[in-house]
């Protein structure tokens, strides 16, 4: 249920949380919990280390959206942003460490590492299936295609897409994986996406 998301110590109320409430119960089965978050929800922890991090590698006008984000990736089942976040800037600069957090709080089953340009084969697409995050942290102008970034603006959009593991059937779902990607430069995308394209 949208909300909610199962941690080591229960299922989390993420309305609750923050606030001196009980956020934690007892996870059941009737939860349908799909993933868990292998970290334990700690209603004490300030999360100043969290924060002194976000503040010495990002932009303070963009701090609050970056944030917003990444607790966009617990909002789980549905895509009612259709939003992907794209770390810019020179090498160690801490885009790898953010992205590196993200993915060690979701967990490494919870997620995926695929690139733009695999989004042009549907066993690669079929993979984000039942995932919170796709997190790759370094998309290059090399690596994309026409299809990859028509099948990337179908995951990130309100689109329904089909995809098949290798050797298996066809089965279509709707996507609510995140996106997070980090690059040097913002990739030229001229070749794949045209100037009155206002969705990409």
């Amino acid at each position: 249920e949208a909300g909610y998301v199962a941690v080591e110590n229960g299922l989390l109320d993420l309305r609750a949380a923050g606030r001196g409430d009980d956020a934690t119960r007892e996870l059941t089965p009737d939860d349908y919990a799909l993933q868990r978050l292998p970290v334990e929800y700690d209603p004490d922890a300030d999360g100043s280390e969290w924060s002194g991090f976000v503040a010495d590698v990002v932009e303070s006008e963009k701090r609050d959206t970056l944030q917003e984000y990444v607790g966009y990736t617990l909002h789980r089942g549905e895509m009612p942003f259709n939003l992907a976040v794209l770390l810019v800037g020179s090498g160690a600069n801490g885009k790898s460490t953010f992205l590196n957090v993200v993915r060690a709080m979701l967990g490494r089953e919870n997620t995926e590492t695929k690139p733009v340009h695999k989004f042009d084969k549907d066993n690669h697409i079929a993979d984000l299936y039942g995932s919170l995050a796709n997190i790759d942290a370094d998309l290059s102008e090399g690596s994309l295609s026409v299809q990859g970034i028509a099948n990337f603006k179908r995951l990130v959009g309100d689109d329904r897409v089909t995809a098949r593991h290798l050797y298996e059937d066809a089965f279509t779902f709707q996507p609510s994986v995140k996106h997070l990607y980090a690059c040097n430069q913002v990739p030229d995308v001229g070749n794949y996406v045209s100037d009155d394209d206002q969705a990409f």
